[in-house]
């Protein structure tokens, strides 16, 4: 009783935490690396309301921000360093996630498939996702317990199920479902069976004729002009290539010039006297900050607000400034890899 009581009281914030984490790590990995450079040079794709497409559904910049910076701070809820190598394997990550649940959504749709009522609670009961069964409060030393999940899942108090419920009949089942039928769908042949079991257990196969210069008249090994013809008709299919392009274009490099420098650090003095004379830090921060973490959706941003941090989880400068200003202080410009900050 005392177990049911526990899982009760906490299941609200399991289940959500659970949910939301688990949605991130489907969704969420400057220009990310798998945008298509020809559709922006030939005008097919506009970088401001979109940095890529997957069958022609767009995929925006705020949205991609958004999920980057939702990646960047759980990464740092977990205690980890957000540099900007660390930035770099996120966008990659984010990116590499969206494109692969455009694919799945896009032919899910597309196979129209659904689930039904018996389908969730058959899955519910008897499949639950992973991060269900990774989770402490359905194990027992460390191993899924069948018995408190269902416990769990019988309780009469079971409101807290219901977004579970729908992400199964929305996501979950029929992510499955298109993997069953992708897997129904593999299938090889008895020669392609035989020829990778003889690829990864036959270690040596040498036929050779070892031949030595002694052995072979010299005005023998000179081809007649009627020779060198036939052997290379015989060989031309050889020496056919299909079709190539070349592809000119051009870059341009961000790199800043002393002057950008110069500009962005007055402009930080100027929103450092704003603040200091009584202006709102949330609301500057909103309207003139470039991180992309700070975007919650494209009309609000979280005023600056990185949350908490410990030491070694920032740059040295920005570090270094945090954790030598007192309380409600405000100190800056500080100049890191990243730019100026207040």
């Amino acid at each position: 009783m005392a177990l049911m009581t526990s899982i009760r009281t906490r299941m609200h914030i399991v289940l959500w935490g659970l949910l939301i984490i688990f949605l991130l790590s489907m969704t969420v990995g400057g220009l990310v690396g798998g945008a298509n450079i020809l559709d922006q040079l030939f005008g097919r794709i506009d970088p401001s309301t979109a940095i890529g497409a997957v069958n022609g559904e767009i995929i925006s910049p705020s949205t991609f921000s958004r999920l980057v910076g939702n990646r960047a701070d759980q990464a740092r809820a977990e205690g980890q360093t957000v540099d900007s190598r660390k930035l770099d394997q996120i966008r990659k990550q984010v990116w590499d996630s969206i494109i692969r649940d455009y694919l799945v959504a896009q032919k899910v749709k597309e196979l129209k498939i659904v689930a039904t009522d018996d389908e969730v609670i058959y899955h519910m009961k008897n499949n639950p996702p992973a991060f269900l069964q990774s989770n402490p409060e359905f194990q027992t030393l460390g191993q899924f317990d069948q018995i408190k999940y269902d416990l769990a899942i019988s309780s009469p108090e079971g409101n807290e199920w219901a977004p579970l419920e729908k992400f199964m009949k929305d996501t979950y089942i029929p992510d499955y479902k298109l993997r069953q039928i992708l897997f129904s769908s593999i299938s090889a042949t008895v020669q392609e069976v035989k020829s990778e079991f003889t690829k990864r257990n036959i270690q040596y196969t040498i036929e050779a004729v070892h031949v030595t210069n002694a052995m072979v008249n010299s005005d023998s090994l000179k081809p007649s002009d009627e020779e060198l013809l036939t052997e290379y008709n015989k060989r031309l299919d050889e020496s056919e290539k299909g079709e190539t392009r070349t592809l000119d274009y051009i870059s341009w490099k961000k790199d800043p010039a002393k002057n950008d420098s110069i500009l962005v650090k007055e402009e930080a003095l100027e929103l450092k006297a704003k603040i200091d004379a009584g202006e709102d830090f949330a609301e500057l921060a909103n309207i003139y900050t470039d991180d992309p973490s700070n975007q919650v959706n494209p009309d609000s941003g979280k005023g600056g607000d990185l949350g908490f941090f410990g030491k070694g989880q920032m740059v040295p400068a920005f570090e270094e400034a945090a954790f030598s200003t007192k309380p409600n202080e405000v100190v800056g410009p500080v100049l890191s890899a990243f730019g100026y900050h207040i």
